[in-house]
């Protein structure tokens, strides 16, 4: 596991902490965790057509990219900045109690289970909307 954090300005959070991640990931997960390191906001890339309907924030996205049964490149999961009046204590308990499960059961699902998955990338989104915290599961060629 490979960790980059970008620093915030005043009035800005992630989702959670390195420490919150920890909790779930173990040193030796072959993962890159970027804290606003690789993007500050989620953008979606141009070739990803079909992709869920978004009506809040993406606060943190993970993706693993394969090619016939092999993961091609380190997963990556990224988080993004989120402003102080978007996001609370109540959402980071959420967060942490919830979503982080269930992200580390996906992501040791995919791993454990290669020849079930197909060519191309699989990804959960974190979208925060304005009273809940929604997960989207998504293939893209």
């Amino acid at each position: 596991m490979e960790i980059k954090l970008k620093n915030l300005n005043k009035h800005e959070h992630y989702a959670c902490s390195i420490k919150d991640i920890k909790k779930f990931f173990l040193q030796n997960d072959n993962l890159f965790i970027s804290f606003g390191f690789l993007n500050k906001n989620h953008r979606f890339d141009s070739k990803f057509i079909k992709h869920p309907r978004i009506e809040g924030l993406i606060i943190s996205s993970i993706e693993i990219s394969r090619r016939l049964n092999v993961i091609d490149l380190e997963p990556i999961w990224n988080f993004y900045v989120i402003k102080d009046d978007m996001y609370n204590e109540k959402h980071k308990d959420i967060f942490c109690e919830s979503i982080l499960p269930k992200i580390n059961k996906w992501y040791h699902e995919i791993l454990l289970n290669p020849n079930s998955s197909i060519p191309g990338v699989e990804a959960i989104l974190v979208e925060l909307t304005v009273d809940k915290l929604k997960l989207h599961i998504c293939r893209f060629p």
